[in-house]
């Protein structure tokens, strides 16, 4: 009887705390990142982009230090996009669209697709998804990139990594993802 009295009052066990997180908030969206991280914004003739980095700032080519996590999300609505020559978003392929805001650093060599064009869910609509490798700087880099169309903007959610880190990387992009909610 005692034994059943003091194994009732230890409870469960419960589950570790999630590490905390700070907002990103922008056209359309909020999501959650690391609260150590940090963030810049830039606009630029209507189209937002958030630099996020698990340490350092992202360089001129959107790329992290060494041994950092860099997350880009870039917000571009349709006006932006036509404004620039870009035919209208919402009647491109996927394909298409990825190939009008996915790019590599100009001095990025030995480029190779990872994981070709697909459909993923990014919250709750299709997005297309791909990942390639390449060496930039003198530096391995792994992108990873979701594009969506939602209402009038295209985002654009970019991973980029030395593929050393790619487990915590893709833990870190993932939570950021999940988190994500439309506003509009």
């Amino acid at each position: 009887m005692a034994v059943a009295a003091a194994v009732a009052g230890c409870g469960e066990a419960s589950a570790p705390a999630p590490p905390p997180t700070q907002p990103l908030t922008g056209t359309g969206f909020t999501a959650r990142f690391g609260a150590s991280w940090t963030k810049e914004t830039r606009t630029s003739q209507g189209a937002t982009e958030y630099e996020l980095s698990s340490h350092g700032s992202l360089n001129a080519s959107g790329l992290p230090a060494d041994g950092a996590i860099g997350i880009t999300v870039q917000v571009v609505p349709f006006t932006v996009l036509q404004a620039s020559g870009a035919p209208d978003p919402s009647t491109l392929t996927q394909v298409q669209l990825m190939d009008g805001v996915v790019g590599t650093p100009t001095d990025a060599t030995g480029v190779t697709v990872t994981v070709g064009l697909h459909s993923v869910t990014f919250a709750g609509d299709t997005a297309g998804a791909a990942s390639l490798t390449y060496t930039s700087g003198g530096h391995p880099n792994l992108q990873e990139d979701v594009v969506d169309r939602h209402g009038k903007v295209v985002y654009l959610i970019e991973l980029d990594v030395d593929p050393a880190l790619k487990v915590q990387a893709e833990a870190a992009v993932s939570a950021l993802v999940k988190s994500w909610t439309w506003t509009v």
